[in-house]
């Protein structure tokens, strides 16, 4: 089965279905955006993208591989592009754009999204992020057909993670990422197998989308005053560094050695004093209404780094 990769990004995906050996990737269609603002800065990209693509490909399975970079308005280019190398089926995993019928139905055997949420919950480009703002720690994959609207097509898979509280947004997408990988290469046996089902999906989302948001506006959007003080800590810690953090509360300082330590169910402080940073010889406090955010100076163990270098 001759399989074409569209992505955004050199992301976990990306490298596994270009390092394994077993899958027929006869190539790689890298989505962007134009924007004359960044011109320069896209076609290095785009460069290094393509460079890097290929070494990779070559060092991993001695075979070349195509790669084709992807706007909005070149979508017909692709289809053609898609048709020469007789492409199966079609992967997407992150487009900042929704693809025309003619892309969509391009491939015999379908093109196919990679989405991490559980569909229909969380459609659109942020679905982790806004699970951080909603403080849904049960997280998920979905394989599914794409449609005309947005993560709306037949779900062919779906498989469920839970989100500790405090985890690193990054490391979250890494997790997401790992197991989307593992479930395509499930979705791909069942589909040249010709043994799978297309579930319908409801025409409505319990959750509004997943629109794209910056950290500004993410910080913005907290109700100190309602939300709990886990609910807090865990989108302050999942999404911000402290050094990012003093961006936004002007109490804290811009210091690379502060970190986000943790949180306690105590607080003596009043309501008044919600959202604050108040000092103290350790470090600083963000008052919530039911606990304090604790952030301290981020101190390294030198027992454990010579630990570490023992055992080497």
């Amino acid at each position: 089965m001759k399989v074409l990769l569209i992505t955004s990004g050199y992301n976990r995906i990306a490298r596994s279905l270009i390092s394994n050996k077993e899958i027929e990737l006869v190539g790689v269609a890298f989505t962007r955006q134009r924007n004359k603002k960044t011109q320069l800065k896209t076609r290095i990209a785009n460069i290094v993208f393509d460079i890097s693509c290929r070494i990779f490909r070559i060092l991993r399975s001695g075979k070349r591989l195509p790669v084709f970079f992807l706007y909005k308005d070149n979508q017909k280019a692709l289809v053609e592009w898609s048709k020469k190398l007789n492409t199966d089926l079609t992967i997407v995993y992150s487009s900042p754009f929704i693809f025309i019928d003619e892309l969509v139905h391009s491939s015999p055997l379908g093109t196919i999204n990679i989405h991490p949420s559980l569909l229909p919950k969380y459609r659109g480009p942020q679905p982790l992020l806004w699970q951080y703002l909603d403080f849904d720690l049960n997280a998920g994959v979905t394989i599914h057909y794409i449609a005309k609207k947005e993560d709306t097509g037949d779900i062919i898979m779906q498989r469920e993670f839970k989100i500790a509280i405090g985890t690193p947004y990054i490391q979250t997408v890494h997790n997401s990422e790992n197991i989307g990988y593992q479930m395509i290469i499930d979705v791909m046996e069942s589909i040249e197998k010709g043994q799978y089902t297309r579930i319908k999906q409801p025409e409505h989302s319990s959750t509004e989308r997943a629109y794209r948001i910056d950290k500004k506006t993410i910080f913005e959007r907290i109700q100190w005053e309602e939300w709990s003080v886990e609910r807090i800590y865990h989108l302050l810690s999942g999404m911000f560094t402290a050094a990012e953090l003093s961006k936004y509360a002007a109490e804290l300082p811009l210091d690379k050695d502060l970190k986000i330590k943790g949180y306690s169910n105590n607080s003596h402080y009043p309501l008044s004093e919600v959202g604050k940073v108040i000092k103290h010889e350790k470090g600083f406090n963000i008052v919530c209404k039911n606990g304090l955010i604790q952030i301290a100076q981020n101190v390294v163990n030198m027992f454990v780094i010579v630990e570490v270098l023992n055992n080497i």
